[in-house]
C-alpha cells in the first residue's frame, strides 16, 4: 500500500484551500525511518527588530541563508536574522530537543526546536501528531 502525504495550501489555484496528494517513495508500513523532526514556532512580536542592536546585546551569531540547492547570488537576506543556540530542552518521556532561536528585522521570533528519530512510519506519525496544533 502506498502512503500520501496531503498537503493544503491555503489560497492556491481553484479555490479557498486545496489539498494536494503527495506518493511517497515507496516503502514497506514497517520499514525503518531515521532523520529528525523539526517543530517550528514563530512569533509575531512587533512591526520592526533592531537586529544590529540586537547582536550588540546577545552577541549572537548572524544567520546565513541557506538552501538545499545552490541558490543565485542574489538570494540573501537584506539584513540576516539573529540566531541563538538554546540549552537542550528535555522533556518528561525522556527526548532531548535541540533549539534555535531567530530574530527577524520584520518583528518575528522563530523558534525551532529538533529532535532526532528513528522508527517506523506509524511512529513518527503518532509522534508527530503531539506537536500539531489543536486549535
Amino acid at each position: 500500500m502506498d502512503r500520501e502525504l496531503a498537503v493544503t495550501l491555503p489560497g492556491v489555484s481553484r479555490g479557498a484551500s486545496e489539498t494536494l496528494s503527495l506518493p511517497l517513495a515507496a516503502r514497506a508500513p514497517n520499514a525503518p525511518l531515521q532523520g529528525s523532526v523539526l517543530v517550528i514556532i514563530q512569533f509575531d512580536v512587533c512591526e520592526e527588530i533592531r537586529v544590529d542592536k540586537l547582536r550588540d546585546i546577545f552577541g549572537a551569531r548572524t544567520a546565513d541563508a541557506s538552501f538545499k540547492h545552490q541558490a543565485p547570488g542574489y538570494v540573501r537576506y537584506q539584513r540576516p536574522p539573529v540566531e541563538e543556540t538554546i540549552e537542550p530542552l528535555l522533556l518528561d518521556s525522556g527526548e532531548r530537543l535541540q533549539g534555535d532561536i531567530k530574530y527577524f528585522d520584520y518583528g518575528v521570533v522563530s523558534v525551532v526546536f529538533e529532535l532526532p528519530f528513528a522508527g517506523d512510519w506509524d511512529t513518527l506519525v503518532q509522534l508527530s501528531s503531539r506537536w500539531v496544533s489543536r486549535h
